[in-house]
């Protein structure tokens, strides 16, 4: 492969695993008993990393880790409240209605968006833990 081309093929990755997220997301919505039990958390991660770890290839283990960044990265633009994304959700809001929104209603706003985040981490933890057993 040229330089040019693996540049392309790292570009087409780079936005299948992007889009991959808000496919995964769109599930979540849509059918969400089925698509919690396929999400993995540190403990999944850890499982995976370590399987393709064992088996040597070099490419899967730099692959995986691109897919880790990507949807990690892609997770945090979100606009969830206590994400990087809700910053943004925030000043769009601001300039809509031409005031700042009040500090304590975005502090709530923020608390309730991690404790979501939190809950659906320890939720999915508990989840990979079951796994094993």
């Amino acid at each position: 492969m040229t330089f040019i081309e693996a540049i392309r093929q790292g570009i087409n990755q780079f936005i299948e695993y992007a889009l991959l997220i808000f496919t995964t997301l769109g599930k979540l919505i849509t059918d969400l008993t089925h698509t919690v039990s396929q999400l993995s958390g540190p403990v999944g991660i850890y499982t995976v990393t370590a399987q393709v770890t064992q088996s040597g290839s070099i490419s899967t283990l730099l692959s995986l880790t691109a897919l880790l960044s990507t949807n990690i990265g892609m997770f945090n633009l979100l606009p969830i409240p206590g994400l990087d994304g809700s910053q943004e959700l925030f000043a769009l809001v601001e300039k809509i209605i031409r005031r700042e929104i009040p500090t304590k209603m975005k502090y709530a706003l923020q608390m309730a968006g991690l404790i979501l985040v939190f809950g659906l981490m320890i939720f999915v933890t508990i989840n990979d833990i079951g796994k094993f057993f």
